[in-house]
């Protein structure tokens, strides 16, 4: 993945973060099949993430959209704050 993408992926999203009035930081790291997974970290985690996660797939499909417009051939951007899917993830594999 080319750096500049990844550099204009995390702009995009912080001052997303920012205009919605959140601390955040985002980190971005590459994913097998050129992927990108972005990591935001936030003491106000729950306004990103919302109940049972709606908020974070609806700012998942903005965010989408955005670097889709900003960005040619734009990566698979999946998004997660506080390793929230991660350990939803793994608790839903835990209790298969």
């Amino acid at each position: 993945m080319e750096q500049k993408k990844l550099t204009a992926i995390k702009e995009i999203l912080e001052s997303l973060i920012n205009i919605m009035g959140l601390d955040g930081r985002a980190t971005l790291t590459g994913e097998p099949g050129g992927g990108v997974l972005v990591n935001i970290e936030s003491q106000e985690a729950g306004y990103l993430i919302g109940r049972n996660g709606d908020n974070l797939r609806a700012f998942q499909q903005i965010v989408r959209l955005l670097v889709g417009k900003k960005i040619e051939e734009a990566p698979r951007l999946t998004i997660d704050v506080n390793n929230y899917q991660q350990e939803r993830l793994a608790m839903l594999k835990d209790a298969a």
